[in-house]
């Protein structure tokens, strides 16, 4: 929400409520009263006697400007007050979480009671002194501090002191100098500035710009400031309109400062973006505002994607997201990075000035780019190039990212003193995702590949090559990735389940009986009808049928009539390897009751079950009818298995699932 440049609270005014202290134990909104509705984006509160005088001053944070306000309490009072720092000996030494009970009055009669509590709101910590107002009730007589622990302990108070410290097993309230007075601090007003999209966005290091092309007037494509190793002229890519009054200023004034820009080395390209509905008419209006100022420099007009690319690398840079204003201005340094973002216009003082910060050091840019003095309690960190990439990916340019990061990747190789070596893998580990979303899957692998040698560890990245592997139907490959990943982490049923589903795509017999364990693994951390239903294919296949046939019995108890169960242990039932575990009568009934011929395989169990019923007609007409559906088909993934199927049933043999044998028997 910040991004798209709104607050939390937008300028919703501070408030202050009073407790009314009535059995109908209401609040009263004081805030205007008490001067404390100041429309700021406020965060933190925290109270403390600053001044010492008795009464509780205020600090507020805020989000926004002014960062810190101190608000003194100058409310006149007759009435006094008093105030206890607690020492913890056996509880904790500021005594967090003691309770203090003040006595007032004629024999101690009224009581006030407060705590020392550590956290205040939201980020804030109020002093840690307990104050007391004593109003009209009378002097306090003594005060009964709970420590933390449960032991109470009495202070009496002298007659004389307003601040005490109260030491844990003393019994004596020792009276306590006031702190010296604090500098007096002048009020001041803040006037916040107008709200405007302009801005001069200074990048600490600079990045790359994408494919910019524009078209000339005389109707020829070029292509503008390609990243190079070798220097040319830095060049301004300016962003106008003939309807737009601050860009005409802008360029008249730069039209009476060419000859400071050009002895400056700036090269100046100012694009068109009024509109394309009818180019003759947009060319003339051009031509004809040119003429009027005298422009000097280079126009042309954006290609269809410049304005999108360029929009994606201002808003790269930028917190808060807002479409580019008119006039716009890109600053690229001689060897084609962008330096310099300017929404809105720019005098041509700030041109020259951010000339000289080109192919300076950090230190150089930094000061250049904040516009009042200062220190800098710690130096900032660069934003990455790459988040262009990411940019252009949320807007659907998967192309232009893949393009970007494989340019800032070379950029990178070429400057390895400028780019950590973990932002050097870390791009690798987004080509390979820019990779991936394309359907580059082996492209994808060798870019993660690089990058899983840098960082051995990472396991998401091991997580994306399994399924990289998994789309390029190597499935060994995949459950290499996946051993990887869950040594790091085994408690992970996705993975468990995924590293299964591979080693049954793999097909090896001892894979089978590995995908049973894992899958009963899974289960045990999230049982679930999908992982006892794979966890009875696996065992089926690595020969434990009387197994999968209790698994699959116990999802149709669950779940009575569920197809793919239904369908499966009508297959074991008929087709298994055990006489004592077939059943064709009840197969039969299971498969007539799945029975679906745009389901194809059903047609094929149910032919099995007929079959082991010796039911040898019904099953090959059964199979028949499966077998011209297929041959129908632009792809037969049966066909083979039905034919071999049908012969069995012409010979009068049930069919037999070979695969089911496991290696083990049942």
């Amino acid at each position: 929400m910040i991004r798209e440049g709104r607050g939390f609270s937008g300028h919703e005014r501070n408030c202050t409520f009073l407790n009314l202290a009535g059995q109908d134990q209401r609040f009263a909104n004081v805030s205007s009263a008490t001067s404390l509705d100041f429309d700021d984006d406020g965060r933190s509160v925290a109270s403390i006697d600053w001044d010492s005088d008795g009464d509780l001053d205020i600090w507020v944070t805020n989000r926004t400007g002014p960062a810190v306000r101190y608000l003194r309490n100058d409310t006149p009072s007759t009435h006094p007050s008093l105030s206890f720092d607690l020492r913890g000996t056996t509880a904790n030494r500021n005594a967090v979480g003691a309770r203090v009970e003040l006595y007032q009055g004629k024999n101690g009669t009224t009581r006030r009671i407060k705590s020392v509590r550590a956290g205040h709101g939201h980020l804030a910590q109020s002093s840690l002194h307990v104050p007391f107002g004593l109003g009209t009730a009378g002097p306090a007589s003594h005060v009964i501090v709970k420590w933390p622990g449960g032991s109470a302990e009495k202070f009496p108070l002298p007659a004389t002191g307003t601040q005490f410290q109260l030491v844990q097993g003393s019994g004596f309230a020792a009276p306590v100098a006031p702190r010296p007075a604090v500098p007096v601090l002048t009020p001041s007003t803040v006037t916040p500035p107008e709200e405007s999209d302009a801005g001069r966005i200074v990048l600490l290091r600079p990045a790359p710009v994408p494919d910019l092309v524009v078209t000339t007037a005389s109707g020829e494509t070029t292509a503008l400031a390609p990243i190079s190793p070798t220097p040319a002229k830095p060049l301004l890519i300016n962003l106008w309109a003939t309807w737009c009054a601050p860009c005409l200023k802008e360029m008249t004034e730069w039209t009476s400062a060419q000859d400071r820009l050009k002895a400056a080395g700036l090269d100046i390209v100012s694009i068109s973006v009024d509109d394309q509905t009818d180019p003759a008419a947009r060319l003339a209006a051009v031509t004809a505002t040119l003429a009027k100022i005298g422009y000097p420099f280079r126009t042309a007009f954006p290609d269809e994607n410049l304005i999108a690319r360029l929009e994606s690398l201002q808003r790269s840079f930028i917190g808060r997201q807002s479409a580019l204003p008119v006039p716009s201005s890109f600053l690229i340094d001689s060897r084609g990075r962008l330096a310099v973002i300017y929404r809105g216009p720019v005098a041509v003082d700030q041109l020259l000035a951010d000339l000289t910060l080109l192919d300076q050091p950090l230190d150089k840019i930094l000061t250049g780019a904040v516009p009042f003095p200062g220190r800098w309690l710690g130096q900032p960190k660069p934003t990455e190039a790459r988040s262009v990439a990411i940019k252009f990916l949320n807007r659907g340019l998967i192309g232009e990212a893949e393009t970007y990061v494989r340019r800032l990747s070379a950029w990178q190789s070429a400057h390895p003193g400028v780019f950590s070596g973990q932002e050097r893998s870390d791009l690798q580990n987004y080509l390979g995702a820019v990779l991936y979303d394309q359907n580059k899957f082996q492209e994808a692998l060798t870019a993660w590949n690089e990058y899983i040698q840098q960082v051995p560890g990472d396991r998401a990245t091991l997580i994306d090559m399994a399924r990289a592997w998994t789309a390029l139907k190597q499935p060994v490959e995949a459950a290499a990735a996946l051993r990887q990943a869950l040594r790091m982490k085994r408690d992970d049923v996705d993975l468990l389940a995924q590293l299964g589903r591979s080693l049954m795509a793999a097909g090896d017999p001892s894979g089978f009986r590995e995908a049973a364990s894992l899958f009963r693994e899974a289960m045990e951390l999230q049982p679930s009808r999908v992982l006892r239903f794979e966890l009875a294919q696996a065992l089926g296949l690595s020969g434990r049928c009387q197994e999968a046939i209790a698994e699959l019995r116990a999802i149709l108890t669950a779940t009575p009539g569920w197809p793919p169960a239904t369908n499966n242990l009508a297959w074991l039932l008929a087709t298994g390897p055990d006489a004592s575990l077939r059943d064709g009568p009840e197969a039969v009934r299971l498969a007539t009751s799945v029975r679906n011929p745009e389901i194809i395989f059903t047609l094929g169990t149910l032919s099995a079950a007929y079959a082991e019923a010796g039911q040898f007609d019904d099953a090959l007409q059964t199979i028949r009818e499966a077998i011209a559906i297929e041959q129908a088909r632009p792809t037969s993934e049966y066909l083979k298995d039905f034919q071999t199927m049908q012969a069995s049933y012409e010979a009068r043999q049930p069919h037999r699932d070979p695969r089911l044998a496991g290696g083990q028997g049942s």
